[in-house]
């Protein structure tokens, strides 16, 4: 439904767009919307197409529609025809998306991109209003709930170096200002965190830090937003006193009494250690009385047998 009334604001701009511009405005727009629309709906070479022959291709089909002629005798857009150009280029991408929304399918961007990539090319060479390819953004972030926001944004975060290349950036910066802070506004705070801020961060690479709307110029601060400091009871301190000095108490009795069992290990073993050396003695002294009444057993009996 949003996406129906949105068309029908577009037609209506037109609508008094024509009146001001002639009466064949309108004529222009449904001219260039056909012949760039077969390149876009329903055409399987799409995706196989290379940017540069998508390009030469709408370029030859909408030059076959323009009826101005340059010195040289080569056919160029008028302000009027490009400005017709630009409308049949947001009704072909609110076509796009409604084919998708009426077959219940998932959004297939490829289309979309293809084109937003069309427009950039177009409006690099002075074939289209240097601020159509923002305006086409716009249009299409309004068109995507939440979720589908974040793939186009992901598609403007990797066409960044053209978006904010000085030509396009001179009348679009508008369009990328206005187009972040509505999705900013759209967002919950509390789920949609990481979205905020890399729109935010988005921000800061794009614009500078001298940017207008980044500053505050009339100087109004927010003197409602107040921050109310407790004060602490003197029967709260003392209590807290009293929990911190038992906590010291108690912790200096477990350590004295851990330093009490390891000096009363250190003489059990150290007794232990002298029983040990008293029985390698009393062991060693058996031993040599014992080899010294072998030695004298053997030599009663060399006696013995000298007699």
């Amino acid at each position: 439904y949003q996406r129906r009334v949105h068309g029908e604001g577009r037609l209506l701009k037109m609508k008094s767009a024509g009146g001001g511009l002639g009466l064949g405005f309108l004529e222009r727009v449904q001219q260039f919307h056909g012949a760039v629309a077969p390149l876009f709906v329903q055409n399987p070479e799409l995706e196989t197409m290379t940017e540069e022959q998508l390009r030469k291709s709408a370029l030859k089909r909408i030059l076959d529609v323009c009826r101005e002629v340059d010195k040289e005798g080569a056919k160029k857009l008028s302000v009027e025809e490009k400005l017709a150009l630009g409308h049949a280029l947001h009704l072909l991408l609110g076509e796009i998306g409604d084919s998708n929304l009426e077959r219940g399918d998932a959004i297939d961007y490829t289309p979309i991109f293809r084109l937003l990539d069309l427009a950039m090319s177009f409006a690099q060479s002075d074939v289209l209003e240097d601020h159509e390819p923002n305006s086409l953004l716009e249009e299409l972030f309004e068109r995507q709930t939440i979720e589908e926001c974040k793939m186009v944004f992901e598609f403007m975060k990797s066409r960044v170096q053209v978006l904010t290349s000085p030509k396009l950036l001179k009348r679009g910066r508008y369009y990328i200002l206005r187009t972040c802070n509505e999705i900013i506004r759209r967002t919950c705070k509390s789920h949609d965190t990481v979205l905020c801020g890399q729109l935010l961060i988005f921000l800061s690479h794009v614009f500078p830090l001298s940017e207008r709307s980044g500053l505050n110029l009339t100087h109004s601060f927010n003197t409602g937003n107040t921050t109310e400091f407790e004060t602490l009871s003197p029967e709260f301190i003392a209590n807290e006193q009293l929990k911190m000095a038992n906590l010291r108490d108690a912790e200096a009795q477990a350590r004295l009494r851990a330093e009490k069992r390891e000096t009363e290990k250190k003489p059990s073993s150290h007794s232990h250690r002298h029983g040990s050396h008293k029985h390698k003695s009393s062991s060693s002294s058996s031993l040599s009385s014992s080899s010294s009444s072998s030695s004298s057993s053997s030599s009663s009996s060399s006696s013995s047998s000298s007699s």
